[in-house]
């Protein structure tokens, strides 16, 4: 109908010229409207985001949600040299720079998005104390989605773990706030991430798996919206695993074919967002349901970026955040 009235007008039998007129010009602006349509959809289709959402580009990476679900991300790579890996992740993530000692145990999992295991980063004494801890603080919760990109309907049956935010003085009620505050400088001291204005660590979590609890893919960064609103983005993730798990609970990141069982005291170092605060999609995961009882503490290095002229104040073991995700 549309290409009728475009080509041959409206016909004269039923409608004035006054009439006429309005229709073609309704029907020009129908077409207009479907054609932009059908121009965006395109885009969408081929994984390049229209020009007015279009993010900056990182070495290749496509951030089409559609398109990820389609065909692998771009530029994934699971093969190379740590030096060359970790001088990647601080040009386009966070500053990177471990002690001598730890870079001879580090282990590279993946190579671009980077993911690096560090084993025996913690004893089995300190791992035993921190849950103890954490289980005598009376303050273990089901785990928070908030920041995950997750629907708030969805949410309780997405994370359905239990965990506890260990702030120094409720570590310390426990005699565990050396074991906090060590996590912390695990992050940002051994294994040197971070360093530059506005970066700080947020406070630790314990979170506890009971059999059948899990976490459904999510991805550790905020989403950008949320970012651009609160001047903050997470750009390092650590984990340490606190106990060894025989079956179930592996930490799965599936745009890498990467999984990783749990081991008392081994680290786990990724790095979620790049440094202009978009979140690196390649690094979504999920914690698979335990079938044994499992225990991680987590702790992330933020910064607080410049979207805003005044970013909004918040705790932190550096005054910079709550830690809850």
């Amino acid at each position: 109908a549309f290409a009728m009235i475009m080509n041959h007008g409206v016909p004269n039998a039923r409608f004035g010229a006054g009439q006429r007129s309005a229709l073609h010009t309704l029907a020009r602006g129908l077409v207009f409207l479907m054609q932009v349509w059908c121009f965006d959809f395109l885009l969408d289709f081929v994984g390049v985001p229209a020009t007015r959402h279009r993010p900056p580009a990182h070495e290749g990476v496509w951030r089409s949600a559609w398109w990820r679900q389609m065909q692998p991300l771009a530029h994934i790579r699971k093969e190379g040299v740590l030096e060359e890996t970790l001088a990647r992740v601080t040009r386009c993530h966070v500053a990177v720079d471990p002690s001598p000692d730890i870079k001879d145990q580090l282990v590279l999992l993946h190579a671009d998005p980077a993911v690096l295991l560090i084993p025996g980063l913690w004893s089995q004494q300190a791992c035993d104390k921190l849950i103890l801890a954490a289980l005598c603080s009376g303050a273990m919760r089901q785990s928070s989605c908030s920041g995950y990109g997750i629907e708030t309907s969805k949410a309780q049956a997405a994370r359905t773990s239990g965990s506890v935010v260990m702030k120094p003085g409720l570590a310390g009620r426990f005699g565990a706030e050396g074991l906090v505050r060590k996590l912390v400088r695990d992050l940002t001291g051994v294994l040197g991430v971070g360093g530059a204005p506005g970066e700080s660590a947020e406070y630790p979590q314990v979170v506890r798996y009971e059999r059948g609890q899990r976490f459904d893919l999510h991805e550790d960064a905020f989403a950008w919206e949320q970012v651009k609103q609160d001047n903050y983005q997470r750009h390092a993730t650590l984990l340490v695993y606190l106990n060894d798990v025989e079956h179930g609970g592996v930490t799965r990141f599936p745009d890498l074919d990467l999984e990783i069982k749990p081991r008392c005291g081994q680290g786990l170092l990724f790095f979620p967002a790049f440094r202009d605060g978009y979140p690196d999609e390649r690094t979504i995961h999920s914690a698979e349901p335990a079938l044994d009882e499992k225990w991680v503490a987590q702790v992330w290095l933020g910064q607080r970026t410049q979207y805003h002229k005044q970013p909004r104040e918040s705790g932190g073991l550096n005054g910079d955040r709550s830690g809850e995700k």
